[in-house]
């Protein structure tokens, strides 16, 4: 029967001529006399998996947009003009392990493209004044993939499938990694990865091979081979158990993906899997789509599939649905797959699955563009150009007890990764007793009228904790307010229009709850703790206070008094007082420039009015972000999140441009009187911002230069016993940041402890941390955030707050994996940048009548 069927039918063998010329650098060409066009092809052996220390920051895909701006023989604009004259088409593509550019042309127009391709793949200059603008781009990409639903199922099947291979990481890389990336990391990918003996050209088309072989040969003859490091590409071991990932977005439709790993594209098994995926679901008559759409119309679309490239693989069940039908679907596909387990397919669906598999194949030959991507594809697969031809031959051979084998070995429960966007709202917490759960994913929501919602559901505790943040802080503290925020937080809980400061206490404190309030350098948040059955009456009394706090007079003066008598208290600190003056000297003209608390002066000016102003500009659901962790229903969170932003004027997101400071340079020294006895020495430097690529570098100098294990301690406390405290601080800002290092010691030690200072900033300067150094503090890092979050208030903080400053709030995730794959030179890159002496401001704080 087969025999009968299939007669005639077959892949056309390739005549392929193939070289390797002198520098390594590979060509195929596939002659077509006649066709009249040409697809002209360089294939690079790179992807995003092999980002190495920048795994997850899109080098490969920005790299591959920066090659079209300009070369050292082209300018950007004439790349594309250039082929267009010619009457040709140029692209490019990323993917995990290669990038690939492509011009189709007619054909008499290929030895100006080839010449045009040869030039963007080995002579990409990346220039500066490009790169700035397509990181734009890029992260307008970026935006409209978190708006794509089949963009998000997609990486959403990744992210769950894989935990240790780098295909768990988007091709365009995470935002937050992105951001750090410079053009210098770029070109150095460029440099290191797009060498002759990595990249291979194809040609396909109405073409002579012996001319094209001539024309590459010249255009590449100065380009030599290089060594090229190899990276190593972790693999995913095999799963021990079923992973499910089920989340809600912005859609109407629920889309939902069962995946199972599968081996490499060219394992003997791959045939046998294709056609299983053909049986179960290559259209309308396969098995799952009269089933499940036609029969029991449970689903609007299904399909089955493999998915394969040099790596592993997966064979995928995709379907969309209204999401009160998926969990059916799900068991209804997994009892369809059971029957092929135990009663095989059957030959008539085998020939039929064989011929839509060639039919396939044959439509994506049909143009120079197709041929060429087939042998590539060929090519760095199996560097064979007739890989095609043989996985046709084993599809035709390919018999229905190996489709039933294949279907049990690898279509385990075991394996499977069940994966689902649903639309808001659809998806239920679950009404199960018995044993406690844990810690679920944190949930992210838009609010209607603005803002966002985290929903954290950890159910191990009967407690609830809520966290309320707005951007605010020192940029909303300028023109003579400074410490308004500060005072605008601590007021808020002292009445609203509908209660007394004394009805809040009492009703929160009932509850065996605490509302808190505090402002910050960049935000103002408050804090609710409560216990789950009081959650909705919490709420509401939250809502009153953000929504309608009052700032009585009497109550108002109570709070500036205790708030002054905090910034005095700081007067009798002389720390408190050197680093005063170090913020004053350092952002001089900036909002920086003043402490949180403000000045006695500018708090003593503060009145009701301006209270009430910043809650009208600053207390706005559009600058809002509520967090709701603990033993909550997350749809019950939704709804009293929803009451509050509601209730909130709308606003929108403030200080998205926030200014950046403009610092002096040249080394400064402010010195001033103190009435104590000890002295007191502050070194500080212009330091980062929340955004910034050295913020994670930064912590890891600070952790090393801040215990009792520090050079610093060991050299200046221990050693030499000049100082009876010495440490390092900084805090980031939202466009900014302040880096510094202190110690106090005795009057007549001060100048010699002063002196040793600088010479173990200028050794951390030039030398960073030592290797023991980076280790150590790497480790203490780590451990004390696996500590903090620990708890769901500190978890529920951290998350907001990295929300509202657009880090995202699942930052903290990728933090872990960051520090570690910091290097030695990297940190001492950042020593180098943040220690930089020209923009130092040493304070001296010192007794009256000097030393």
């Amino acid at each position: 029967m087969r025999e009968a069927v299939m007669q005639g039918l077959e892949i056309p063998p390739a005549h392929v001529r193939q070289w390797t010329l002198a520098n390594g650098l590979e060509l195929l060409v596939l002659e077509d006399p006649g066709s009249g066009v040409a697809s002209l092809q360089a294939w690079c052996r790179v992807g995003s998996i092999h980002e190495d220390r920048w795994m997850g920051a899109g080098l490969s895909h920005i790299l591959e947009h920066m090659v079209f701006k300009g070369t050292t023989h082209r300018r950007g604009p004439e790349i594309a003009a250039q082929v267009q004259d010619a009457g040709g088409y140029i692209n490019a593509y990323t993917t995990f392990d290669h990038t690939v550019y492509w011009i189709d042309v007619p054909s008499e127009g290929w030895e100006t493209c080839l010449d045009v391709l040869a030039d963007i793949v080995f002579h990409a200059t990346i220039p500066e004044e490009e790169y700035a603008r397509e990181q734009e781009v890029i992260r307008r990409e970026f935006a409209m993939g978190f708006d794509d639903p089949v963009r998000m199922t997609s990486q959403l099947v990744f992210e769950t499938a894989y935990g240790m291979a780098p295909c768990r990481h988007p091709i365009i890389g995470h935002l937050e990694v992105f951001d750090q990336l410079t053009r210098q990391d770029v070109l150095e990918y460029y440099r290191k990865h797009y060498i002759p003996n990595n990249v291979f050209f194809v040609a396909a088309g109405d073409i002579e091979a012996e001319e094209v072989r001539a024309c590459l040969e010249e255009r590449t003859r100065s380009i030599p081979r290089r060594a090229l490091r190899p990276v190593y590409i972790s693999r995913e071991p095999e799963a021990l158990g079923r992973r499910d990932a089920h989340i809600e977005f912005a859609t109407n439709l629920t889309r939902s993906r069962l995946v199972w790993p599968i081996p490499e594209a060219t394992h003997p098994d791959v045939a046998a899997l294709i056609v299983l995926g053909s049986i179960l679901g290559g259209g309308r008559s396969s098995r799952l789509y009269r089933r499940l759409r036609e029969e029991l119309s449970w689903v609007h679309s299904i399909g089955a599939s493999t998915y394969t490239q040099s790596r592993e693989g997966f064979f995928c069940v995709y379907g969309i649905m209204d999401p009160e039908h998926r969990e059916e679907t799900e068991r209804e596909v997994l009892r369809m797959i059971e029957e092929v387990k135990e009663a095989g397919v059957a030959e008539m669906e085998m020939e039929k699955a064989r011929k839509n598999a060639l039919s396939t194949v044959l439509s994506g030959l049909s143009t120079a563009q197709g041929r060429a991507s087939d042998l590539g594809s060929n090519w760095l697969l199996a560097r064979s150009p007739h890989l095609t031809e043989l996985m046709f031959a084993q599809l035709n051979e390919a018999t229905a007890a190996e489709v039933q084998r294949v279907a049990r070995l690898y279509l385990r429960e075991a394996r499977l990764v069940s994966v689902s966007l649903n639309p808001k709202g659809s998806l239920k917490a679950s009404s199960g007793s018995g044993r406690r759960g844990g810690r679920e994913e944190t949930l992210r929501f838009p609010l209607e009228n603005g803002g966002v919602l985290l929903v954290g559901r950890d159910t191990r505790l009967p407690l609830i904790s809520v966290q309320a943040a707005f951007r605010a802080g020192l940029f909303a503290d300028v023109e003579g307010r400074a410490g308004l925020t500060r005072l605008t937080a601590a007021s808020l809980l002292k009445g609203t229009s509908g209660r007394s400061a004394g009805e809040i206490a009492d009703e929160i404190e009932s509850m065996g709850g605490t509302l808190t309030a505090e402002g910050g350098n960049n935000s103002l948040i408050a804090g609710l703790f409560l216990l789950p059955p009081d959650f909705q009456k919490g709420m509401e009394v939250l809502g009153d206070v953000l929504v309608s706090a009052a700032f009585p007079d009497a109550e108002v003066e109570r709070e500036r008094k205790v708030q002054i008598a905090g910034i005095r208290a700081e007067e009798d600190d002389p720390l408190a007082v050197a680093c005063r003056a170090l913020r004053k000297e350092l952002f001089a003209g900036h909002p920086y420039a003043v402490q949180r608390s403000g000045t006695v002066e500018s708090v003593a000016a503060l009145s009701r009015d301006d209270l009430l102003s910043f809650r009208e500009t600053y207390l706005t659901a559009g600058n809002f972000v509520l967090g709701v962790y603990g033993d909550v229903d997350p749809e019950a969170a939704r709804a009293a999140a929803e009451r509050i932003s509601g209730a909130l004027p709308p606003g929108k997101r403030v200080f998205e441009d926030a200014p950046v400071p403009s610092f002096s340079a040249g080394p400064r020294v402010v010195e001033i009187e103190v009435d104590k006895s000890q002295a007191i020495i502050v070194a500080g430097f212009p330091g980062v911002s929340v955004h910034d690529p050295d913020r994670l570098a930064a912590e890891l100098i600070e952790e090393a230069c801040s215990d009792m294990a520090s050079r610093l301690f060991l050299r200046i406390r221990e050693e030499q016993g000049l100082a009876y405290f010495v440490s390092a601080s900084q805090f980031s800002g939202l466009a900014g940041g302040m880096f510094y290092f202190y110690l106090g010691t005795s009057p007549r030690q001060a100048k010699e402890a002063e002196e040793i200072l600088w010479k173990e900033l200028e050794s951390l300067r030039r030398g960073g941390l030592t290797k023991q150094e980076l280790e150590r503090a790497r480790r203490t890092y780590l451990g004390k955030l696996r500590l903090q979050l620990q708890s769901i208030r500190s978890l529920a903080r951290m998350q907001v707050l990295d929300d509202l400053y657009d880090l995202g709030y699942d930052y903290y995730r990728q933090t872990e994996e960051r520090v570690q794959a910091l290097s030695r030179l990297e940190v001492r890159r950042a020593a180098k940048r943040l220690l930089c002496e020209d923009f130092s401001v040493r304070v001296r704080a010192l007794p009256k009548g000097g030393v």
